[in-house]
């Protein structure tokens, strides 16, 4: 409430020179709830209630030289309060219009964690899904990476599989990888998988057997007489590799009570067309043979020298070595059960840090994709100890990771800031509050105040990363 002296009208209040600015911009007043026409000559008595509404755009434009105005020399201190009062409950009932002018959007939650890989409640996770980002990580942080290619081979006995797998660690070069865990176990309790790194070099070598880009894609249609047509999903692509299976075993059995196993052969054959094109090209046939009652594997590479989208047909043609009869069984049926897709190109992925492994399917390690995570210990950034000194160190100081974010035009803000644009002053300053000791924990054992430790895996406008860090 604010006391206004009696007789004392509206016009009187608005007319005193701390108030006048804001007289244009009052486009009503209520009292006691009901409008009032001729609110300048009206004088409020003891209880009443009053409101003011306010145009936000004159309102704004009054604020400004009330704000630099000063108390005229000779007004009391009773006037001065009465007028501050008025100008700060009129202050509040304009907030109050404004909020009715533009009305807020509803508070929300931070949305540090939404849709991240490493910030849920599944845990770290690395992430399969094409257009993911290559996280962007400061400190030292646990993190499952964005996968860059993926490909299944087949074993040289064609009774197995192996997995091939690259995942983007982090954006820019980081200082260390360690401790890399495939779900949820240390890689080194798994004899059949092994490990390379990439720290994100700027001229950093292609990790072995992934020269070239190679993707595997899932298919899972039995291949008949009728047969079946893959359409690639890469729009470029040098050459693919069919990955055909006889899942239920390949076989000819005979022999009552005591049956024995021999020899048979399927034959299908492969044809290619470019993608919205009508005639197809053959490009071969295969006779895949086999004489076991488990799944057996066979590939069948394509390479159509010059880069396209391809529609790949399969037709399964016949079969050798059936001998019909009463006691005869025969299994004969394939899938195409994967197609991997490859671009001959060289790519080492510079400035990406990079973990690759290499694993045999096992009754340990096989099913659903692996969840593959490391340590990885984020990049050396500029360290300052003036406004004109720094170095280059690994650190988990906030301060300069935010600066490295502002100013990194690979993956921050620096098409937009500069060093020429920041207060580095203000970054020292910064720096030396987040490096106060303070007790840890109520013991007598110190620690430094603040320290950050963060992966930026989602997308979102780099003001809302600033905040979260």
């Amino acid at each position: 409430s604010v006391y206004v002296p009696p007789g004392v009208t509206f016009g009187n209040l608005f007319g005193h020179p701390k108030l006048k600015p804001l007289d244009g911009a009052v486009v009503g007043v209520y009292l006691n709830g009901c409008k009032v026409d001729n609110w300048r000559s009206v004088a409020p008595a003891n209880s009443d209630k009053v409101k003011f509404l306010l145009a936000p755009r004159a309102l704004a434009a009054a604020i400004v030289p009330i704000i630099a105005s000063t108390i005229v020399t000779g007004t009391t201190l009773a006037t001065i309060a009465s007028v501050l009062g008025g100008i700060l409950a009129i202050a509040s009932v304009a907030t109050f219009f404004i909020g009715l002018f533009n009305p807020p959007k509803p508070p929300k939650m931070s949305s540090f964690g939404q849709n991240s890989p490493t910030y849920s409640f599944e845990g770290i996770q690395t992430t399969y899904e094409p257009g993911r980002p290559v996280p962007v990580v400061y400190g030292e942080h646990r993190g499952g990476g964005q996968v860059l290619a993926m490909a299944i081979d087949v074993t040289s006995s064609g009774t197995g599989q192996t997995l091939s797998m690259m995942l983007g660690l982090c954006e820019g070069q980081v200082t260390a990888i360690d401790c890399a865990q495939v779900n949820g176990i240390a890689i080194d309790n798994f004899p059949e998988v092994t490990l390379e790194t990439r720290l994100g070099l700027s001229s950093q070598a292609p990790i072995t057997g992934f020269e070239s880009l190679r993707n595997t894609y899932a298919d899972g249609r039995e291949i008949g007489t009728g047969s079946i047509v893959y359409a690639t999903n890469g729009n470029s692509l040098d050459a693919a590799q069919l990955q055909v299976a006889a899942v239920e075993g390949l076989y000819v059995s005979f022999g009552g009570s005591h049956p024995r196993v021999r020899d048979l052969i399927v034959r299908y054959s492969v044809e290619h067309r470019t993608t919205g094109t009508t005639t197809y090209t053959a490009v071969g046939t295969r006779d895949f043979a086999g004489s076991a009652r488990s799944a057996l594997w066979d590939t069948f590479d394509i390479d159509w020298g010059s880069r396209a989208a391809r529609d790949i047909r399969v037709t399964w043609l016949d079969n050798e070595g059936a001998t019909p009869g009463p006691n005869a069984a025969v299994s004969d049926r394939i899938w195409l059960r994967n197609v991997t897709e490859i671009i001959e190109r060289t790519e080492s992925f510079s400035n990406t840090a990079l973990l690759a492994i290499r694993a045999v399917a096992t009754k340990q390690l096989h099913g659903n994709h692996p969840n593959v995570t490391a340590l990885v210990r984020g990049p050396a950034v500029r360290n300052y100890t003036t406004a004109t000194t720094f170095v280059n160190t690994w650190t988990r100081v906030p301060a300069w990771g935010v600066l490295d974010y502002m100013t990194n035009s690979r993956y921050g803000m620096g098409a937009y800031i500069t060093n020429s644009d920041v207060d580095l002053q203000t970054f020292v300053d910064f720096a030396t509050i987040c490096n106060t000791l303070v007790p840890a924990g109520g013991t007598s054992t110190a620690e430094v105040q603040h320290t950050m430790d963060i992966v930026m895996d989602v997308r979102k406008p780099h003001w809302q990363w600033v905040l979260d860090m």
